[in-house]
């Protein structure tokens, strides 16, 4: 049998990111999941060197089991010019032109992200999951100093 590979939600909020040669670039500073899918869409990163925050497609990082963190090429995630104002980052949950923006820049379908194959209609419960979800809530940002490894 195989087995996924976890980690506690904590641990995920300043998860190291490092570029292709293993050299700490950032971390992450909030994880955007489709919350009825229950699949991770993007992250939003903070660059060492960087004014903004910067989004990263879930489909473009890969795990470092090995030393921890997540491997992701700078060099895509500074020319897809996906940046976001730091004061910005409680509003994306519910601005779907970035999102879709997002995507495009890095060439990367909703379908890769998020794990969805195609529309259907929500239950009542995911219809009111997802009202839930919508609320503004403080990012993880803003309400925790995690500490750890989130592969």
């Amino acid at each position: 049998m195989s087995y996924p590979t976890l980690s506690q939600g904590a641990r995920l909020t300043a998860v190291k990111l490092k570029d292709t040669a293993g050299n700490e670039i950032g971390k992450v500073v909030e994880w955007i999941m489709d919350v009825v899918q229950g699949k991770v869409v993007y992250v939003v990163a903070d660059l060492k060197e960087a004014d903004n925050y910067y989004a990263i497609p879930w489909a473009l990082m890969k795990a470092d089991l090995q030393n921890g963190g997540y491997i992701v090429d700078r060099k895509t995630v500074e020319t897809s010019n996906v940046s976001i104002d730091r004061t910005a980052i409680n509003n994306l949950v519910n601005d779907k032109d970035f999102l879709d923006r997002m995507l495009t820049s890095y060439n990367v379908s909703g379908e890769q992200t998020s794990g969805q194959q195609g529309e259907r209609s929500p239950s009542a419960g995911q219809t009111e999951q997802r009202e839930r979800s919508e609320q503004t809530y403080p990012s993880n940002a803003e309400v925790s100093e995690g500490k750890g490894y989130g592969g």
